[in-house]
């Protein structure tokens, strides 16, 4: 043989055995904790997120639930005791589960049932049981159909770094890190801005985690409420730090204040105390003059003032429900201002979401498309005339996940501000905020960046650099960085799970370019025109 040939087949030989010993040391020293499901809900719910010791984040299931069930499972590196569990449900909970316990992840001992399940936070107690694998087996879904928990642990078993750290490699990858800490609120800045007043809305968030499921109730029974309490429209001197209450309704809920161009009149929605429906209603700053604007047996919410005199929001008067959901469908229509002839002007077959008018006069709004695509990938931002004609793709159809909504132009630029909510999105339209320009088309992803984590709700844009925004029950003065101060925190008179919506500046701003109606309603037929295939 020569010599080449024998050093070649005594280095490969060296090689393998090398590799060999790495991988054995590796496998001898993998007792990290790991964390499977038998499925993934499509969106951001992996497995990890039950484990991740984050109450804001959480693994779900595909939906329907298999025959067979559904499993959540953890490896705990290496056998240990198991006494104590505990389990945080989301609203899509298992009546009927099962834990099981192993030592080699195929042999499986059952060591609790749960045959009715009520969801919520379940701790089991006293298991006296041991095992390196624990499943979690749920055979029988709520209404929902689906698992989904926000955080499992067991008793005296601490979360492995490893998994942190997969979590936070994935926060890293769609997030910013966190801005500095800005210094105190100086209410003199929004002064100088001719902002002495917001108004903002104080209510119970709510029961479902989908972005558009907090009116009306779930199909399946009409006493199952999507809606919770604790409604008040309050308004904030900026100068003194105080609130005053403009409606207070602890029984009802109150949601989407709009200021009008004049900065003397507020409309907002409101299901009075007693009743089923949110309305639109209008009220003066100084709390007069209150009066109901629409009325029926649909919900109207999320108004805004237009150029031309009227009123456009987001209605169930369209008569449908989410086609992979229990609840209903809201899409746009417009009003007169005194809330008469009100006119559907959309057709689309699933939510429409927070119109807001852009300088050019167009219409501003998040629209999820559906047919014959992903369920739960494309909600995004398209524009509207105001009569409904030229409908069009603003920013981001083509890219998958993630959810853009609550957009509203920023002053003196041809930027926008938005919530960029997690993929499916989530509870009341939280997310990052964040800032996007079309100038380089609909689908350039570098046209947008998050400048905030997650949390935030509800960004409106006094300057180019002034925002304010909603976190929990805290109302900040965010800059383009994403650095922070607080304004304004609910006190002790609003409930415990009161949260602040929709800070709004009392300041009168400029009215929007007017598009001439292209549509005649008493007319029997149209033309249908084709841009683009």
């Amino acid at each position: 043989m020569p010599y080449r040939t024998i050093v070649t087949v005594l280095f490969s030989v060296l090689t393998v055995a090398f590799a060999t010993s790495i991988a054995a040391d590796a496998k001898a020293k993998r007792s990290k904790m790991a964390v499977t499901a038998s499925s993934v809900h499509p969106g951001d719910y992996p497995a990890e997120y039950a484990f991740d010791g984050n109450p804001r984040t959480r693994w779900a299931s595909k939906t329907p639930l298999s025959r067979t069930g559904e499993w959540l499972q953890v490896d705990l590196g290496k056998s240990l005791p198991i006494n104590d569990i505990s389990i945080s449900w989301e609203t899509a909970h298992a009546t009927r589960y099962k834990i099981l316990a192993s030592e080699d992840g195929k042999t499986f001992k059952v060591i609790h049932t749960q045959t009715a399940g009520k969801g919520g936070n379940e701790t089991i107690k006293d298991l006296k049981a041991k095992g390196r694998f624990v499943r979690l087996l749920a055979t029988k879904a709520s209404s929902h159909n689906l698992a989904s928990i926000w955080e499992f642990s067991i008793g005296g078993v601490k979360i492995d770094k490893t998994i942190q750290g997969k979590i936070s490699k994935r926060a890293r990858g769609k997030r910013p890190k966190a801005a500095p800490a800005a210094p105190p609120a100086d209410p003199s800045a929004l002064t100088k801005l001719g902002v002495k007043e917001i108004v903002f809305a104080a209510r119970e968030s709510g029961v479902d985690g989908h972005w558009y499921a907090n009116f009306g109730y779930y199909s399946y029974n009409s006493n199952s409420k999507l809606y919770r309490k604790e409604g008040r429209l309050c308004k904030l001197d900026v100068a003194t730090g105080k609130a005053a209450l403009l409606v207070d309704d602890p029984e009802g809920s109150i949601r989407d204040p709009a200021v009008h161009y004049d900065a003397k009149r507020i409309v907002f929605s409101w299901r009075k105390k007693g009743t089923d429906q949110f309305h639109l209603y209008e009220i003066n700053v100084d709390g007069s003059g209150l009066k109901q604007l629409t009325s029926g047996i649909y919900d109207d919410i999320e108004p805004s003032y237009m150029a031309n005199g009227k009123i456009v929001f987001v209605s169930s008067r369209v008569k449908r429900w989410v086609q992979c959901w229990l609840s209903p469908v809201a899409v746009l229509h417009h009003c007169d201002a005194d809330g008469k002839n009100v006119r559907q002007i959309s057709a689309n077959v699933e939510h429409d979401n927070t119109p807001w008018p852009l300088p050019d006069g167009r219409i501003l709004f998040m629209r999820w498309e559906y047919v014959d695509r992903s369920q739960v990938d494309y909600h995004h931002l398209w524009t509207v005339n105001p009569d409904g004609t030229g409908q069009m793709v603003y920013f981001g159809n083509m890219h998958p996940s993630s959810l853009f909504i609550d957009a509203k132009p920023i002053p003196g630029t041809s930027n926008v501000i938005l919530i960029n909510s997690p993929g499916h999105g989530a509870r009341e339209h939280s997310g990052s905020v964040a800032i996007v320009n079309d100038k380089n088309g609909p689908d350039d992803r570098g046209s947008m960046r998050n400048i905030s984590g997650r949390g935030y709700r509800d960004p409106y844009a006094i300057s180019a650099d002034t925002f304010i925004v909603a976190r929990g029950r805290t109302m900040v003065i965010m800059n383009p960085q994403g650095r922070t101060s607080t304004l304004y925190t609910l006190d002790s008179k609003f409930g415990r799970s009161t949260e602040l919506h929709e800070p709004r500046p009392i300041i009168a701003r400029k009215r929007e370019r007017v598009h001439p109606a292209r549509v005649n309603p008493a007319m029997a037929t149209g033309q249908l025109m084709l841009m683009d295939v």
